[in-house]
């Protein structure tokens, strides 16, 4: 039996906004929907794909797929989309996979006043993606709102505690920008999840032993730990990776990989 490759020619991206509501009900949803670890009937959704930035990550979707731009719903889709997920099926939380969610935080913004506003508050509750040189700098009046309007997590890409890997994948970051997006985050309630990559190119061997994410920079694991007894933390348990950082969303604040004490 032959095989023939047919290669269709190049299209213009569609606007996702002039395409018609997902068909959800030729899914069996009910089964989709099953309550997670969490007791959460949770699914998958996007806003928006692509990504304005330059990381290597993105590399590919960016020249390969959707070129340098970003392709987003407007906040009134979404939230129609959501109050569907809510009313017709039942679901209380997303786990939005767009490649970065936070790229425009007016839009974000009016996302969450729409929710408020639809009277969704408490109704249904998200994930999301977003850069810590980004989520550094959201103020206490975004992040309540965030909170209001569903927000309960949001993964950061720390990549590494040695500034010099983070540049390896052209990201716009340092751990500085991580930690303070992991501090404010957990002071509003909002879960901080903190990805580190392990075995990049060029990596020392003892790399994820020798340096944490710390207030200022990258510390030697001893030092960060006795920095963290004196602001009151413990030092990771038994079975944690050094770099990871372990977040409080009742208040408490973060330092490298350590836990507030109660």
């Amino acid at each position: 039996m032959s095989v023939m490759a047919i290669c269709t020619p190049e299209r213009p991206v569609v606007d996702a906004n002039q395409l018609p509501p997902l068909p959800y009900h030729l899914v069996d949803m009910q089964q989709k929907l099953q309550p997670d670890a969490r007791g959460k009937r949770t699914t998958s959704y996007f806003t928006s794909y692509g990504c304005p930035y330059r990381s290597l990550y993105l590399l590919l979707e960016r020249r390969g797929v959707f070129g340098p731009r970003w392709y987003a719903l407007t906040p009134e889709r979404v939230v129609e989309d959501l109050e569907r997920l809510v009313q017709q099926w039942g679901a209380n939380h997303l786990v939005i996979d767009d490649a970065n969610f936070f790229v425009s935080r007016k839009r974000v913004r009016r996302m969450c006043e729409l929710i408020i506003e639809r009277g969704l508050e408490g109704k249904i509750t998200w994930d999301a993606t977003g850069t810590a040189n980004v989520v550094a700098k959201f103020d206490d009046e975004l992040l309540t709102l965030l909170r209001r309007g569903g927000c309960s997590a949001i993964f950061i890409g720390a990549e590494s505690g040695s500034q010099e890997l983070i540049d390896v994948f052209k990201k716009p970051i340092t751990g500085e920008h991580v930690v303070q997006s992991a501090d404010k985050l957990g002071r509003h309630g909002i879960v901080p999840y903190i990805g580190f990559v392990v075995g990049t190119p060029g990596e020392p061997a003892d790399a994820l032993a020798r340096e944490r994410i710390a207030p200022g920079g990258a510390v030697p694991p001893a030092a960060l730990d006795a920095r963290a007894s004196d602001r009151g933390g413990t030092p990771p348990r038994r079975g944690e990776r050094p770099g990871m950082i372990r977040g409080s969303a009742s208040g408490g604040h973060l330092a490298g990989g350590c836990t507030p004490r109660r």
